[in-house]
């Protein structure tokens, strides 16, 4: 191990070159001095961190600590120089050095050391500040951490920076990630392409769906860290709307396809990639009402997502129903996947919605009603198989009528459903069916009506859709809201067509 002197002797040293370069900014023609100094200071620091020892002193720990300072501080200096256009240069010549501190800090207990985490946060920092300022380090950050070309050591250094603990670690990696994408077209293929690249976004992925159940990210006053998350999440979303413009994010969900074989064939990055688009669309409106290439992209993506599962969904809910099969593992899975694909097929229509005044229709909203999509015949037997598989329970029933009351008390109509088996209740499943259904049968007042609005009502009619719709304006406590969402439905189905309405008029009260 390296003797106090020399640890002293490193930390003098350090402190005084920060304390130097800090009192002003250094030139530009600088930048070669400061990363040959950071070059000096990553070996002595390497050297002597990985010499220490948990068995030493007190007084070797709180030299580690200011050595780990000090070596945080010339990364600093380092990282903010590496916006400047001009230490483009500087920064691949000492390359060597970035690679052997990414070696070094990525070990896994380090990446959880206390002392190193603003070493590994800084670090991050730096390759984002790199990355951002020229297009030679962008390519070569790619094409060595991101997506490399053969194999090597600190090929993963990427995907390892973004299981950080840090969430200022990982959000600098994100950012990287995205400037690098924006840049190069081809970037987003080679994400779905290679094993490497279909990893990175998994972990994208994952660390949406975690932020969205952080605590942080929904205090009344946002904090650093709530603000943090928050920015994880734009982060995220701006990433996955570069697929959509480039028209590949059909590849990018067929890539996160399980491996193993499985019904149905859906896994949660999947799910979690449909739940981002549909942040997206909401996000950016107006350049996707634009944008003919995002809409296709996410029709042609999602479609035939959403008929497989449906279908799965459909021939596990009429064969319970027929012969009582109790396997609901796959349709537990199918459930949260038919959720998300009909929140963002809904989401997706309404955004077209927004076109009908000015240009008769979008692309999207009419590729959605046409009859060779299958998605309003789909949705209609989905919405079938789901009310005979569960029908509507209504919150008013008394949960035990034989409870003796207090005197001068009555029941209030107020209570559970009363359900003693194990079939999953598809929690919000037939809402946002019947969401869907409604916004492909809308058209707004005062227009006329548009062929394939037309082909929506009639097609629900001719397949008993209607009768499905008006017995759903009933409570369910599994469904809130569900019989407005009915009513609207129904208000659409019926507008300016005379044989669904006359269908509706030849009803009559069942006899009891």
């Amino acid at each position: 191990m390296h003797t106090p002197t020399n640890t002293a002797q490193f930390c003098s040293e350090a402190k005084t070159f920060s304390a130097e370069l800090a009192r002003a900014a250094p030139p530009s023609g600088q930048s070669e001095a400061i990363f040959a100094w950071l070059a000096a200071a990553v070996d002595r620091w390497i050297a002597y961190d990985s010499a220490y020892s948990k068995d030493a002193p007190p007084f070797e720990l709180e030299r580690r600590k200011l050595a780990a300072q000090e070596m945080c501080s010339i990364l600093e200096i380092a990282r903010n120089c590496a916006c400047k256009p001009d230490a483009a240069r500087s920064i691949l010549a000492s390359w060597d050095t970035i690679h052997a501190l990414l070696g070094y800090a990525l070990v896994f207990q380090h990446m959880s050391d206390p002392l190193l985490i603003p070493v590994i946060r800084v670090l991050a920092q730096f390759l984002a500040n790199a990355a951002t300022s020229d297009e030679a380090l962008r390519e070569h950050v790619w094409r060595t951490h991101i997506v490399p070309c053969k194999a090597g050591s600190n090929g993963d250094a990427i995907a390892r920076l973004l299981t950080s603990t840090d969430i200022h670690t990982m959000l600098a990696i994100q950012v990287l990630i995205l400037n690098t994408l924006s840049s190069n077209p081809a970037f987003s293929e080679n994400l779905v392409q290679t094993e490497q690249g279909r990893k990175i976004i998994e972990l994208l992925l994952q660390l949406y769906e975690a932020t969205l159940l952080d605590d942080a990210l929904y205090e009344e006053s946002l904090g650093a860290q709530g603000k943090c998350l928050a920015e994880s999440l734009d982060v995220t979303c701006a990433i996955v709307q570069r697929f959509l413009e480039r028209g590949n994010v059909g590849s990018l969900l067929a890539a996160l396809a399980p491996q193993e074989t499985m019904e149905p064939n859906v896994s949660p990055s999947q799910i979690t990639l449909l739940h981002v688009m549909r942040e997206c669309f909401q996000d950016q409106l107006g350049v996707i009402q634009r944008d003919k290439v995002s809409q296709a992209a996410m029709t042609e993506a999602t479609v035939p997502l959403y008929l497989h599962v449906a279908q799965y969904g459909i021939k596990i809910m009429t064969q319970h129903v027929e012969s009582k099969v109790d396997d609901f593992r796959g349709l537990v899975r199918a459930h949260m996947a038919l959720l998300a694909v009909l929140q963002l097929l809904n989401t997706a229509a309404m955004c077209g919605q927004e076109d009908v005044g000015k240009v008769g229709t979008s692309a999207l909203l009419a590729q959605l009603r046409c009859a060779e999509s299958g998605v309003v015949t789909t949705s209609l037997a989905l919405l079938c198989a789901a009310n005979q598989f569960f029908p509507a329970q209504s919150p008013l029933k008394k949960q035990d009528a034989q409870v003796p009351l207090p005197p001068g008390h009555v029941f209030a109509g107020a209570g559970y459903a009363d359900v003693h088996d194990d079939r999953p209740a598809l929690h919000s499943l037939k809402r946002s069916i019947l969401q869907l259904i409604a916004t492909l049968a809308f058209h707004p007042p005062g227009m006329q009506v548009l062929d394939e609005v037309k082909l929506v009502q009639d097609t629900v009619r001719e397949q008993g859709g209607l009768l499905d719709v008006l017995n759903l304006t009933v409570l369910d406590e599994n469904n809130p809201y569900i019989r407005e969402h009915a009513v609207f439905a129904l208000r659409n189905l019926l507008a300016n067509n005379q044989a669904s309405q006359a269908q509706i008029t030849a009803l009559r009260p069942a006899q009891e």
